[in-house]
């Protein structure tokens, strides 16, 4: 058998023990039925009919709320009406098939199976987020997260090959992003990661002319993605319609109310209560990037910045957290791999030079 194959290999047996441990936490959920949330967003879409809805998945700019949701709830509720095992047996399964992603994604940018097995294996469970598996209401965090990573995936091992994306590519990356927008807006944040993302493999030029002129193209899907951001941001807020009119999302753009969500935010991640111990990791993230720029790990960069932007949505909002963290869940998992890998590392160089310096001192004894 070939090193590729066996590799191949390796990374299938991975990525099944990450689904079997999944599914002993998943499997339960198919047992559970609907709550009041779910027939509010049904009858959204059933009252708004379908034509309406396919529209409103085209213009991803107008005030229909998130026309994403219409995709799962219209073809279930005609085949199946108000039998709730379906609905949990495609939520399930669409959690289940992020899963690989999760893998592949965090290899290509680590370049470690055992940071992407780490990382997938953070993101395939975590208490918090338990709504996620047992709850029908969270399907748009489950739909946007889906898309999100499906369409950084995608872009991803594209570039990762040393190769501009063709035509046909950008489109399926924005149709990707387009679906992710679609669930939730969570997922305004994916243009400014595909951006630091090309910004951390440009070459450092000195002059900046010079820089723009050999790199404008890497970033251009980015803007093209973030154009259309722009676009859906104006439509969204603009809208009579709109959820920032709602008090529970209404933002309050202050240093204190960012600061207390992220503490807050973090605090969820880590199991914990007290908010002082999210303040604490707040205070980490200067040191966290000096970390990363010393290290020159264009991982723990991309992933300093990755924690700093994407709760960015839900940073100026009343409370929020659980499994509206699904996306950020995933930078910190990635930190956390890679810092336990590089221990890891640096144990084994330890043991090494220990044995080293052992066999040197039994050598020089002998001779003495």
């Amino acid at each position: 058998m070939s090193p590729r194959r066996n590799l191949t290999t390796l990374n299938a047996v991975c990525v099944g023990l990450l689904l079997a441990y999944f599914l002993h936490f998943a499997l339960p959920a198919l047992g559970g039925g609907f709550r009041e949330d779910e027939m509010m967003n049904l009858y959204l879409y059933w009252s708004a009919g379908v034509l309406k809805s396919i529209l409103a998945n085209v213009s991803f700019w107008s005030p229909f709320p998130r026309p994403a949701g219409a995709l799962y709830y219209l073809p279930l509720y005609h085949f199946f009406a108000l039998n709730p095992l379906p609905y949990r047996i495609v939520q399930v399964s669409i959690l289940a098939a992020t899963v690989p992603m999760f893998f592949y994604l965090a290899q290509l940018l680590s370049g470690s199976r055992i940071v992407a097995f780490l990382v997938a294996l953070a993101m395939c469970y975590h208490g918090q987020m338990a709504t996620l598996v047992f709850t029908g209401s969270f399907i748009y965090d489950v739909l946007c997260g889906f898309f999100y990573f499906a369409a950084l995936t995608y872009y991803i091992q594209i570039r990762e090959k040393r190769l501009m994306l063709r035509p046909g590519q950008l489109t399926i990356f924005l149709a990707l992003y387009v679906c992710a927008l679609n669930s939730k807006e969570m997922a305004i944040t994916l243009p400014v990661i595909v951006f630091i993302y090309e910004a951390l493999k440009c070459p450092q030029l000195r002059d900046w002319k010079e820089f723009i002129r050999k790199n404008w193209r890497v970033a251009t899907p980015a803007f093209i993605a973030a154009l259309g951001t722009a676009i859906y941001i104006f439509g969204k807020l603009t809208g009579s319609y709109s959820l920032v009119n709602l008090t529970a999302y209404h933002p309050v753009y202050s240093w204190h109310r960012f600061t207390l969500t992220n503490a807050h935010f973090i605090n969820d991640l880590l199991y914990q209560s007290a908010t002082r111990i999210g303040r604490a990791v707040l205070l980490a993230w200067p040191v966290l990037f000096l970390y990363a720029f010393w290290r020159r790990d264009r991982l723990l960069q991309l992933m300093a910045f990755w924690v700093v932007i994407t709760p960015l949505p839900l940073a100026f909002i009343p409370g929020r957290g659980g499994a509206m963290l699904y996306i950020v869940l995933f930078g910190w998992a990635t930190i956390f791999a890679r810092l336990v890998s590089n221990l890891i590392a640096f144990a084994g160089k330890m043991t090494a030079l220990s044995g080293e310096r052992a066999a040197m001192l039994s050598t020089l004894a002998q001779r003495l």
